[in-house]
């Protein structure tokens, strides 16, 4: 379901995407959803606490725009 790669240097995660919906998930003029997903989230969902990544889940499945600050903020548990 995903494909890792790395272009000129940057290391990028493809997921198979669905329609337009939360996440930051986009669907473009050719009809492939795609999404960026920012390092410091998949770092934030990796970590050991459980709570701090549950926590981020529930912010960023709130979001149509993935807002880094906020997804910090809910990691950080304020």
């Amino acid at each position: 379901m995903t494909v890792e790669f790395q272009l000129e240097g940057q290391d990028f995660i493809a997921l198979k995407g669905g329609e337009e919906g939360p996440c930051g998930w986009l669907k473009d003029k050719h009809g492939l959803s795609w999404q960026i997903v920012p390092t410091v989230l998949t770092e934030m969902l990796k970590d050991e606490d459980a709570e701090e990544g549950k926590r981020v889940t529930r912010a960023m499945l709130q979001m149509k725009k993935l807002d880094i600050e906020t997804l910090k903020r809910a990691y950080e548990g304020a």
